[in-house]
């Protein structure tokens, strides 16, 4: 930076997905903002994951796996908490409670009332609105696309198929990983992503993190002979005028 680039000349390309992902975590963790395949997937963005899991309690309110993931993003996403041992055996209390009750009353101490008894007059698109104003999403965090996205799929989800939340779960984990926002026009990042996509391209710096194949290029020697007779797999055929 020290040389005058900013940060959208700036690329690391990787050969795999779970190095870039390495890679974006890395970035994340420090400050530095990134583009990249993952980064722009609705599938890794925690303020639609934190909804999602909530519409899996409200769809089978004895899934202890989705309660346990929307109090864990609650604490994450909302209220900007670290974890922390006393709070991780609260919510595996809650989690693993026969009744879905203790959930929604911790929700409701909390500042966040779902209203989990009217939620089924509610269509898929009135649901998600309501649950981000309940949450307070939008405004509060910098993943506002990714919720109007989410709030598109929803509606259009409920245009074509109705307003079964079940299939609507079922339909999510069948497209999530196809599913994405554009990139913003203009934005200042880091661009993370592979060797393929950056074919073409042009940036002021490159780094790659991962220089893990080799440089020199791989030419095997071919050998030409003539097989025997008893050596040639398929036998001449003669061949008709």
């Amino acid at each position: 930076m020290t040389d005058g680039f900013r940060l959208q000349d700036i690329a690391v390309l990787c050969r795999r997905r779970d190095s870039s992902r390495r890679v974006a975590k890395f970035l994340k963790e420090r400050g530095y903002p990134i583009i990249s395949a993952d980064s722009l997937s609705l599938e890794f963005a925690e303020v639609v994951n934190l909804l999602v899991a909530v519409f899996r309690v409200l769809n089978q309110p004895a899934d202890t796996l989705a309660r346990a993931e929307a109090l864990l993003l609650v604490d994450k996403v909302v209220r900007h908490l670290p974890p922390t041992p006393a709070r991780a055996r609260h919510i595996a209390e809650l989690a693993n409670d026969e009744k879905a009750l203790p959930f929604f009353d911790e929700l409701r101490a909390l500042g966040y009332d779902v209203q989990e008894r009217e939620t089924g007059n509610l269509g898929l698109y009135e649901l998600t609105e309501r649950l981000i104003g309940t949450f307070g999403l939008l405004g509060r965090n910098a993943e506002s696309e990714y919720l109007f996205r989410f709030l598109d799929l929803t509606l259009e989800f409920s245009l074509r198929f109705g307003n079964n939340l079940n299939n609507f779960l079922a339909y999510w984990q069948q497209k999530k990983s196809a599913l994405s926002i554009n990139a913003p026009a203009g934005r200042d990042a880091i661009t993370i992503t592979t060797v393929h996509k950056a074919k073409g391209l042009a940036y002021g710096v490159v780094i790659v993190p991962f220089a893990d194949w080799s440089l020199t290029p791989h030419r095997n020697t071919l050998l030409w002979g003539r097989l025997t007779e008893e050596e040639k797999p398929v036998p001449e055929m003669p061949l008709s005028p």
